[in-house]
């Protein structure tokens, strides 16, 4: 007769895979993401969803800048820390995120002293969200090094169902201030750093990586900064341009559409995370090409249906005022699938120790973007937006190719000329 803990250790003996625990995490995030989309779609004009999404970006990209791009180098390297040794790892090598929500603090500051008060109380809460954003992206790194469920899903569940609460009473209560909004995506965050060191104190302590691993992992992080921040600012800088370029109503209506678009991609780069240290550990092979196909095949279905629910979502939830953004599920569907492929192309890449030339990809799709950008929200809007977007991804993922095949050409060249080829 089977133990009554059977069931439990093989849920638990599944959840250590660290790619299929990504996932449901992600998927976890993606309901969570979805609800607060509609939630506050539905009471806020799109001006105040506008601001909403304007400062909730900020907060992603100083998280980027903060974390100094040593999350998917930290992945590669190390693969045997407890979660409490990897959680100090990372603690070190992110505290310049301490002076990246100082920053916005002192944003905040400056607004205030200029009298828009409702700007600054949501730049404050933008520095409070950022800092809790940091901690759950450790959280997630020293989950892929370490197999440690327990602080994983703890901040999983405390900081989602936390905030799908929050969501849910601000709908219910009528909430129409975006700085309300905001400062539950803030105060539900919190809890990832508490949670994480509760964690850090019951499991065991282990071995801390020695401080020449460490500086490899910050220097690699140094030379993929560019990646991480250019990967951000390709997809965010369309928001923090939008409401400069065009208006903040143009945002709101952008990002009722954008975040839903969004989660077809996310499956894509938690394979791709989980995977890093496998890749690196194979060399050149990494995953086979029937599996990268079949990956491309689902973030292709998964973004047809997200079309399907966001169309029929803004016909019978939202307000008439959004009702313009089905237009743009074409060009930003279109955008998520080609960004689901620079995310495979991206691993394979950083797993064979080419972070410079992800770098370099990076940035020039970040370039593309910007400039069309530019060009096109003026008149055309979140258009522009959704456009400029889907082109920035397929010139990274052109760029990309290049450099790859160069690679390939001169690691063969130089095999031939070792006589090992």
């Amino acid at each position: 007769m089977r133990s009554a803990s059977a069931p439990r250790t093989a849920v638990a003996a599944h959840l250590r895979h660290p790619a299929l625990a990504l996932v449901l995490g992600q998927l976890t995030t993606a309901v969570t993401a979805f609800v607060m989309n509609l939630l506050s779609s539905n009471v806020l004009a799109p001006e105040d969803r506008g601001f909403l999404a304007f400062f909730l970006q900020l907060a992603y990209v100083t998280t980027v800048l903060g974390l100094l791009g040593v999350e998917r180098p930290y992945a590669a390297s190390r693969t045997t820390a407890t979660f409490a040794s990897a959680y100090r790892d990372l603690t070190a090598l992110t505290r310049t995120a301490w002076v990246c929500m100082g920053a916005l603090v002192l944003l905040a500051g400056v607004l205030a002293l200029r009298g828009s008060w409702p700007l600054a109380a949501l730049a404050l809460g933008s520095a409070v969200y950022m800092r809790a954003n940091t901690a759950i992206r450790k959280v997630r790194i020293a989950y892929i090094a370490s197999r440690s469920t327990g602080p994983f899903v703890s901040t999983l569940l405390g900081t989602q169902l936390a905030l799908l609460a929050s969501g849910t009473a601000l709908f219910l209560l009528d909430v129409d201030s975006s700085a309300a909004w905001l400062a539950a995506y803030a105060a539900t965050g919190l809890a990832a750093p508490l949670i994480a060191r509760r964690w850090s104190t019951r499991e065991p302590l282990g071995r801390d990586a020695s401080p020449v691993d460490l500086s490899r992992v910050r220097r690699e992080g140094l030379r993929l900064l560019p990646a991480s921040f250019g990967n951000t600012a390709l997809l965010k800088s369309d928001r923090l341009l939008l409401p400069f370029l065009s208006t903040p109503a143009e945002l709101g209506r952008y990002v009722a559409v954008a975040t839903i678009m969004e989660v077809g991609t996310w499956p894509i780069q938690q394979w791709v995370d989980a995977s890093l240290g496998r890749w690196r550990a194979t060399g050149a092979r990494g995953p086979r090409r029937r599996m990268v196909m079949w990956a491309l095949v689902g973030a292709v279905a998964v973004t047809a249906g997200l079309c399907a629910v966001t169309f029929v979502v803004i016909e019978h939830w939202l307000p008439a005022e959004y009702r313009s953004a089905q237009r743009l599920l074409l060009p930003l569907a279109v955008g998520a699938v080609l960004y689901a492929g620079t995310r495979i192309q991206q691993g394979l890449m950083i797993a064979r120790g080419l972070p410079g030339a992800v770098s370099v990809a990076e940035v020039s799709g970040l370039g593309v973007s910007l400039l069309l950008y530019v060009v096109l929200m003026p008149r055309h809007g979140a258009m522009g937006a959704a456009v400029g977007s889907a082109l920035g991804y397929l010139a990274l993922l052109l760029v990309a190719s290049v450099i790859q095949r160069r690679h390939a050409r001169t690691h063969d060249a130089e095999g031939a000329d070792d006589g090992t080829a």
